[in-house]
């Protein structure tokens, strides 16, 4: 868009660069804020001309390196992204030059797209991988297109019929329930007592230490599951977690924003009630002052294939560790919590989110009353 002069409440003279973005000219003089407008206009007109002689140039790899560590015309604002944001970004740029090249970035047009996806196809990854791959390119472009470097997005569609993105279909978010965390559960106490009782007629110093071992780390994983379905974390933000988080007097668990760029720089983003299942588990944990909650797991990845373990030894299939916080939001439906406590509590940025779970509960609920349309239900 054009950048258009304008007045706020307060009286000082603005200009929209985008839609998004804004900037002030810090006097209330009409003539004064419309000559600072045309020097701003002219620079801006210079910065394009230097822009588009880079885009001539710059490839996809050099855009990547812009786009995520962030520029004076990419301000990517790093201090205030999560880790997965970097990490996802990384990884679509990544897929996009292994199967289209590192092509130089005016060059990309939608058949590099469409080639994209087919090869991306043809390599096994599904329709909905390949989404995943797809939309952050596409916010990454748009800012490509804020920089000058580019005229148009070929990563957003023209019309109702240009689609972009793999028609997938609607689908709820697939949650752990309440029945599938106590089959895991009973995994994890076999496995327990398994160990505890080998300890029993174990000679050997080492295997003991070794069996020792299992039965603390089983029992602790069985914690964690717990505390995971019970507070909606998202993985994450159980590994992040530490001791000072949580507040055992108030009932509350601070969730804490970590910095990409900067791990030692927190803000607080949101808190999540310290519930009665929480409690209960807490009372057979260690209590520290400070240091990791769960200090065995330093990574989200060891977590999740350790979920996948256990699932799969329970008979579970089609879940992931994501799925305990999913399985939260469909418990707090059921439990009657209001959908902006929800949405609080899970920090999801748009309500839209949390009234997944609503829907799936509705769904269930009509699918159980069904049964009243069966012959001789009464």
């Amino acid at each position: 868009m054009k950048p258009k002069l304008f007045r706020r409440k307060n009286g000082y003279w603005y200009v929209r660069l985008s839609e998004t973005k804004s900037v002030s000219l810090k006097t209330r003089d009409k003539k004064q804020a419309e000559a600072d407008f045309r020097d701003l206009k002219k620079k801006l007109d210079d910065k394009k001309i230097v822009a588009l002689s880079r885009a001539k140039r710059i490839r996809l790899s050099e855009f990547e390196q812009e786009y995520i560590e962030g520029t004076e015309d990419l301000p990517r604002r790093t201090l205030d992204m999560a880790a997965g944001t970097i990490k996802n970004d990384k990884l679509a740029f990544k897929k996009f030059r292994e199967f289209c090249g590192d092509l130089p970035l005016f060059l990309i047009r939608r058949n590099h797209i469409d080639d994209f996806k087919e090869k991306a196809r043809a390599k096994g990854h599904s329709e909905s991988y390949i989404n995943i791959l797809l939309r952050p390119l596409r916010a990454a472009f748009n800012a490509a297109i804020e920089c000058g470097y580019m005229a148009e997005n070929p990563f957003q569609k023209k019309n109702r019929r240009d689609k972009v993105l793999f028609n997938t279909g609607k689908k709820h978010p697939k949650a752990l329930r309440l029945p599938e965390l106590k089959k895991m559960l009973a995994v994890l106490d076999e496995r327990t007592k398994k160990a505890t009782a080998a300890l029993i007629f174990e000679q050997d110093n080492y295997r003991m230490r070794v069996l020792e071992e299992q039965a603390a780390s089983t029992r602790d994983f069985s914690i964690f599951l717990v505390f995971a379905f019970y507070s909606g974390l998202r993985r994450s933000e159980l590994v992040r977690l530490s001791w000072p988080d949580i507040d055992i007097e108030n009932g509350v668990i601070y969730v804490r924003f970590q910095s990409y760029a900067n791990p030692t720089k927190d803000r607080e983003e949101r808190t999540v009630p310290l519930v009665r299942p929480l409690r209960a588990v807490m009372e057979g944990m260690e209590k520290k002052d400070i240091g990791p909650v769960f200090w065995r797991w330093r990574s989200p990845d060891t977590l999740s294939r350790l979920f996948h373990e256990v699932a799969a030894a329970a008979g579970i299939k089609d879940k992931t560790l994501h799925s305990t916080r999913h399985g939260f939001g469909v418990a707090s439906v059921m439990k009657g919590v209001h959908t902006r406590s929800i949405q609080e509590a899970m920090g999801h940025s748009d309500i839209s989110m949390t009234e997944k779970y609503m829907e799936i509960v509705k769904e269930e609920l009509c699918a159980d009353y069904e049964k009243f349309n069966d012959e001789g239900a009464l």
